[in-house]
C-alpha cells in the first residue's frame, strides 16, 4: 500500500494533527490511444490520530 501522509486542522484549538492515508485501491484513466489522462485513488485513513488528539486534549469522549 502507498503512504500518505497530511494535517488535520482540529477545530477547537486549530493545531495541526498528522494523520496517515492509505491508497487501498487506484485505476489509471487512458484515452482512445492508451494514453494515461488520470487516476483515481480510493483512501483509506487513519482517523486514531485525530480522536487521540480530541480525547487528550479537549476531554472528548468518543461515541460509536
Amino acid at each position: 500500500m502507498s503512504e500518505l501522509t497530511a494535517t488535520w486542522p482540529c477545530p477547537e484549538c486549530d493545531e495541526r494533527v498528522p494523520l496517515t492515508a492509505y491508497v487501498k485501491s487506484s485505476d489509471t484513466i487512458r484515452d482512445e490511444t492508451g494514453k494515461v489522462t488520470g487516476i483515481t485513488l480510493t483512501p483509506e485513513v487513519d482517523t486514531a490520530p485525530a480522536v487521540a488528539h480530541m480525547v487528550d486534549a479537549h476531554a472528548w469522549t468518543p461515541t460509536t
